[in-house]
């Protein structure tokens, strides 16, 4: 039972950082900004790309998700080819901020088994 509340754990925090960057956007009174969501196939799964467009509509942040493989995420975003980066991998997470790619770590979640 506990298994399957995990995926909508995830995209319950998942939607909840999406909004707190959207928030930021368009509290910069840029409207129409447009913010690119890299993150995994697992993330679209779980339906959250579903809510796009009332955060587009709330926010005015033109979300772009952009659903790929954890090693195409994290690439797609050390090009800074993204804003925001939805991966779960820990190990390749604190390489990819080591190496300087991303300016901020914020962990949505873990999971245990």
């Amino acid at each position: 039972m506990a298994n399957k509340k995990i995926p909508i754990i995830i995209a319950m925090i998942a939607v909840v950082a999406v909004a707190g960057v959207a928030y930021y956007y368009g509290s910069m009174n840029v409207h129409s900004t447009r913010l690119i969501v890299s993150t995994t196939t697992s993330t679209a799964d779980t339906g959250l790309l579903e809510y796009t467009p009332y955060f587009d509509a709330k926010f005015h942040a033109n979300l772009t998700w952009l659903s790929l493989g954890t090693g195409q995420a994290l690439a797609t975003a050390a090009r800074g080819d993204a804003d925001v980066l939805l991966v779960h991998d820990r190990v390749r997470e604190d390489a990819f901020v080591e190496s300087g790619n991303g300016p901020s770590e914020q962990p949505l979640c873990t999971t245990t088994s």
